[in-house]
Parts: C-alpha cells; structure tokens; sequence
C-alpha cells in the first residue's frame, strides 16, 4: 500500500483522495478534531461522500432500556440543536436590530434596495417552525445503552422511519404525520440513532413483530411493542436489523436532533437516491464488531473503486 496521505485540515479532507487507505476511525477523529461533519461539508455533499456513508456505521448487539432519570440526562446533552437554534436565531435578531438585516441602495452601488446584508447561512440549524417542530420531535423519549459497545442509542418516532419501510414516500409531511398518530405499537420497525461526537450519528432499524397482546376497550389484539423491551431488560436485536441497500438505517452526516432538520436534509435526505447498490458497504456491515478499540471503525479501510469506479471522480452534487 502506497503511503498514506495525511488528514490534518478541512482542505484534507474535502478530497477523497486523500481517504484512500485510511481507516473510518482515522477520518472520523479528524473530523471530530476539525469541529465536525458541518465544517468539512458546509456546501454540497459530494456524491463520493454520500455513497460511503455506511464505513461510519455501525450496529449494536444487545440493547437495555435506561429508567427516565438516566434517559433524561442523556436526552439533555444530545438534543443540541435547541442552544444552537436560539444561537442562530440571536445573531439574526441581533444584526436587525442594528439595522443590519437589509441594505440601502446608493448611487453606484449595484446592490438592489433590500438586499440582505448577510445571506442565510446553510449551517444555521433551524429555520422556521415546521423545522422547530421536526427537530425538537424527533425523539421519543426512549434512550438505551448497548451493553457490549457502551454506546447510548436514541429511539425516533415513527414518522422518521417512513423512508424505510419499503414504500414510495410521496407526501413526507402528511405520512409522518399519520405514522405518528398510528404511534409505535403499528409501526413495522424501530428507528434508533447514536451520535457520535462528529455532528452525524450511527443509525439501525430494527424489526417491531407483531406479538404483543395489546387490549382495546374489550378486544385484545396483537400488536407491535412501544419499546424494544421493558426498563432494564438486555434484548438481543442480532438478526433482527433492516439489512436491504434501499430501507436500511444509513448513517448520517447530519443528526438531526443535534444539527437540525435543514442540515439533515441538506446531507442526508437529499443526497439518497433510495436506490439498490448506491451505497458502498463496508464488508461485514451488520456483525457488530462494536467493542471500544476493537471496533470495525479500526479495520475498515476507504476503498480507491467501486464497481471498477473511481470513487474520488465522482465530485458532482448527491445524489
């Protein structure tokens, strides 16, 4: 293997190039060193950047579910993008009250009467209120640690995982909507995400079989669960995970949770084509080789091609 080229800047790491050779933990630490996915990526994500994806994630083996003491706490210090927001929002509020919001045209100035001194930022998290609303219910409430990896998982409503129960979305708002009036217990699957320090998160879906005597007024019929299993109960989900290359868990550049719902869109819901083989897996994707050092982070190395494709050659906007 030719020597490998260092990834000590964002310049560095805007060029797959440079990723050849290099672990997923290798660029990851960068990038957690750089400030995060949203410094690397503040424009497009690239289409190489997109298609290998899933070198970042991984899944659990076993999963327990936290009291509310403990979920709270966690719940507190994920869901960033609520400071962040009022951040944005501040500095927006601040540059108009100095007057700053909009110019003034002058004789000789090319600039148009109302033209925004400063244009919208793509990194500000949140916008306007459908994507308040989004981001600050994304999560249930419903947190769990995997034992052996000692990672923290976050379970999604089930409005998030329409995009991979293996239907054509047409309508994202009105389907999320009615997935979660439905609630958990009518939902195929559980979405979990697990940020992990970059901005993005490691993100699973699990199967939700029907099988749990659920009562309506005097009818008892079989539902799925709300949970993956009672406060304190270890489940093993292995063999359990959504593994086709369209409806899979996919991890995301963006979480949205802590980034917002315009930057998980910009890096992630825009940039899948939802189609069979467009992502490139690592080998051994779904054997939960998540133990501390010994994570599959460690051993999975950026591949120069796909398909006798030359990855960094596709530098044109996802998907």
């Amino acid at each position: 293997m030719s020597e490998l080229k260092p990834l000590r800047d964002l310049k560095s790491l805007r060029d797959y190039n440079n990723w050849i050779g290099h672990t997923a933990y290798d660029v990851q630490h960068a990038v957690i060193g750089l400030g995060g996915w949203g410094n690397v990526f503040p424009g497009s994500l690239p289409r190489w950047a997109s298609r290998i994806r899933q070198y970042f994630n991984l899944n659990p083996m076993t999963l327990r579910l936290l009291d509310e003491n403990e979920s709270g706490s966690l719940l507190a210090r994920a869901q960033t993008a609520i400071p962040a927001s009022n951040r944005a929002k501040a500095r927006r509020n601040e540059l108009q009250s100095r007057g700053m919001g909009i110019s003034f045209y002058a004789p000789g100035s090319s600039t148009k009467p109302g033209t925004p001194l400063r244009k919208p930022d793509p990194r500000d998290p949140i916008n306007n209120m459908a994507d308040e609303v989004a981001t600050f219910a994304a999560l249930t409430g419903d947190v769990y640690e995997d034992e052996l990896g000692r990672t923290i998982w976050f379970q999604m409503v089930p409005g998030a995982a329409i995009y991979h129960l293996g239907v054509e979305v047409t309508s994202p708002t009105v389907e999320a909507i009615s997935a979660n009036f439905w609630g958990q217990i009518n939902s195929p699957l559980f979405k979990l995400v697990s940020p992990d320090g970059t901005g993005g998160s490691r993100e699973c879906c699990i199967t939700n079989p029907a099988d749990f005597p659920y009562k309506v007024g005097n009818i008892t019929e079989i539902k799925g669960r709300h949970t993956l299993g009672a406060v304190n109960e270890t489940v093993d989900v292995t063999g359990r995970f959504v593994t086709d290359s369209v409806n899979q868990g996919s991890y995301n550049y963006a979480e949205t949770v802590q980034q917002g719902l315009p930057a998980h869109e910009r890096l992630d819901v825009k940039t899948d084509p939802m189609e069979q083989g467009y992502f490139v897996e690592p080998p051994n994707l779904f054997q939960f080789s998540d133990v501390g050092l010994l994570s599959d982070l460690h051993l999975r190395r950026f591949p120069e091609k796909h398909r006798e494709k030359i990855l960094a050659d596709q530098k044109e906007h996802a998907p």
